[in-house]
């Protein structure tokens, strides 16, 4: 998408050369150059967003012009970065001397071409509400108190605080303190795993941290179930265990109804030991193993992830005999590896099992009998419109023809919570106006499908379709991710600043924004609050599983995302390569395939640590490697 390439660029340009102290000091005619060029991309950016927005423009015409922004600003920055690598690895000084130039060159020529990008933008899709619109307006008035020609002469050798930079190797970087620890923040994307957990142990207990999530709000609907199946968990004991399984299709509630009976003070206190995993359907036994046995971490039980998958299933054994446990087993897709995790679960008197499936044969299997079953219905028309209610945060009653176009709306959603939740988060963020509201209306019965599960697709689209710029490229983000992982909200943040989607605001540090980014695509129930930290700020966050794979079609589309493993090939053309292992099974793939990426994460379970997703730095010869940390961030071939 444009948004990524602009805002990676821009974030080049911001940290190389304008930044208050950036490692590459210019003299005052280039750096004006630089400001001005910086200011034509925002403008970019901001037309972008706002000719968006205009109702009439079809989707074919705001696809040309982002495809024309996102081809160009690519090309701008590969060869801005080819020309700082060059200086940046170079050891002769004579041959330093002639890099410094051609970046020089190509700094001109970049800014030469984005003042022409920008005059041809206007003319082909020029459109006077959109150029006229106060946020665009901003970018141009400060536009226009920049003379360009002023910028276009010879350029001079840059400096440093007044005098000629003649040092080799590094002849471009400053001594600047501040700018050299940042450099050495950035390489610090987390501790050494030991330290971290034996942290993170002492910390939890000194603070007293529940290590349970916490889930905001109150559920809507399936109300008779949660009553049922919390009967049918905390009766009497009598016999043996209990396998209880909630079937339905995915957006439906099943993991949010889990979840609810999991948490309840009357569950909790009548079992010894609670545990939850969820399993996915690539299935990765070791770590359902490890999941279940974390739950036990802040209990009396002594447990120890270590050892092979048999070891720990026998260890997980042990741990639940002879106690009274609920274990949940979430979103389970195959009949062996239920067959393998019943062989953990002894036959303990009062015990219970909840499994959640999309599976019909799945719970038929599993189901103790045809009364432990339970297969969720579709909300009512008064339970979707109380749950699109109480996600609009609307405490006064809605006018009424606001009300009609509501329920309108809502009526469009046939019942699906996941699909009404987001419908609410996108009209949460509209004005308060009737045409916003009926434009929406209107979109959505231009969705209408007989298949639910292609209308809630639909839906989601719709709600990505009006993210701001800016949220778009940190939803896309998100697919680097494990489906359905716990994804720490510290290092996230940090991923999105060094990406370049961040941007200063005021006096506020970055890793604010970002979090006021991530509470945005809350708030518009894109991403869930997973932990919660005791004084409420968010911990760990996670995706409905249909929504993070929006965010892997779209930056497929886009070319912005590999996945290891996913049946993608087109690795030379994506911007962020993400792989599950510590060294990728097609690592020497890669290593020819690399000119389009501007991030590499490993993502790999960590046999110590309850949240999974943990960037871990990785090097190579030819590919550009993120750097991140707290004050901003580069790509560097290391």
């Amino acid at each position: 998408m444009a948004c990524v390439s602009l805002t990676s660029l821009m974030n080049t340009i911001q940290f190389e050369f304008i930044q208050s102290s950036p490692p590459v000091i210019l003299d005052e005619d280039t750096a004006h150059m630089m400001n001005s060029l910086y200011q034509n991309l925002g403008f970019l950016l901001a037309f972008l967003e706002e000719f968006e927005k205009k109702p009439g423009n079809d989707d074919a015409t705001i696809k040309d012009l982002e495809a024309k922004i996102r081809d160009f600003a690519l090309s701008a920055e590969d060869g801005i970065e080819s020309n700082l690598t060059n200086i940046y690895m170079e050891a002769e000084e004579a041959a330093a001397k002639d890099k410094d130039m051609m970046l020089c060159q190509k700094l001109r020529q970049v800014a030469d071409d984005t003042h022409q990008f920008v005059n041809r933008v206007k003319r082909e899709y020029y459109d006077s509400t959109v150029q006229d619109s106060p946020k665009v307006h901003t970018v141009s008035s400060e536009l226009e108190s920049i003379s360009l020609s002023e910028s276009s002469q010879q350029f001079s050798k840059p400096k440093v605080e007044g005098r000629m930079v003649e040092h080799s190797s590094f002849n471009l970087l400053t001594t600047n303190y501040t700018a050299w620890m940042n450099y050495i923040i950035f390489m610090v994307i987390m501790l050494p795993k030991n330290i971290f957990n034996w942290c993170v142990s002492k910390l939890s207990i000194w603070l007293g941290e529940s290590p349970k999530p916490k889930v905001e709000g109150r559920m809507v609907g399936h109300s008779s179930e949660l009553n049922t199946i919390k009967d049918q968990l905390t009766r009497p004991p009598s016999g043996k265990r209990k396998v209880i399984s909630i079937l339905g299709m995915s957006g439906i509630g099943k993991t949010t109804l889990a979840r609810r009976l999991y948490e309840d003070p009357s569950v909790i206190s009548h079992f010894g030991i609670c545990a939850w995993t969820t399993v996915y359907q690539e299935v990765n036994l070791r770590r359902v193993l490890c999941d279940l046995l974390q739950s036990f971490s802040f209990s009396s039980t002594q447990v120890n992830t270590n050892g092979s998958t048999s070891e720990l299933a026998q260890q997980l054994q042990k741990c639940l005999k002879c106690t009274r446990y609920l274990v949940v087993v979430d979103d389970v897709w195959e009949t062996s590896v239920w067959d393998y995790l019943t062989r953990c679960f002894p036959e303990s008197g009062g015990s219970r099992v909840l499994l959640t499936t999309q599976l019909k044969e799945i719970a038929d299997y599993t189901a103790t009998s045809g009364t432990y079953l339970h297969n969720l219905h579709f909300l009512d028309s008064n339970e979707s419109w109380d749950l699109f209610r109480n996600n609009l945060f609307c405490k006064q009653p809605l006018p009424s023809k606001f009300e009609t176009i509501g329920r309108n709306i809502v009526d469009k959603c046939r019942g699906l919570p996941l699909a009404i939740v987001v419908v609410a988060g996108l009209v949460s963020k509209l004005n308060n106006t009737l045409d916003d509201w009926e434009n929406v209306e209107k979109e959505i019965s231009c969705l209408a499908s007989t298949d639910l599960g292609e209308q809630c697709s639909r839906i989601l689209n719709l709600s990505y379709n009006h993210l701001p710029q800016h949220l778009k490229a940190c939803f896309l983000y998100l697919g680097v991710f494990y489906e359905n992982s716990e994804i720490p909200v510290k290092k996230l943040v940090r991923l999105w600043v060094a990406e370049g989607f961040v941007k200063l605001v005021n006096d506020k540090r970055l890793e604010e924004v970002g979090v006021e980014y991530l509470q945005d695509l809350i708030s518009r129930s894109l991403v869930l609050i997973h932990r919660c930290k005791p004084n409420g700020q968010i911990k760990t966050c996670r995706m409905h599983n249909l929504l993070h794979g929006l965010c892997i079609r779209e930056a497929r589309k886009l070319n912005l995302l590999y996945v290891e493993d996913d049946g993608y090939d087109h690795v030379g053309a994506c911007r962020w390569l993400s792989f599950r292992s510590p060294k990728p099974k097609n690592y020497d793939i890669i290593r020819n395939n690399y000119k389009k990426a501007r991030s590499l994460l490993c993502l790999h379970n960590d046999d110590e640590m309850a949240m999974v997703n943990d960037p871990k730095p990785v090097s190579s010869s030819k590919i550009p490697c993120l750097v991140s940390g707290l004050g901003g961030s580069r790509d560097y071939t290391v």
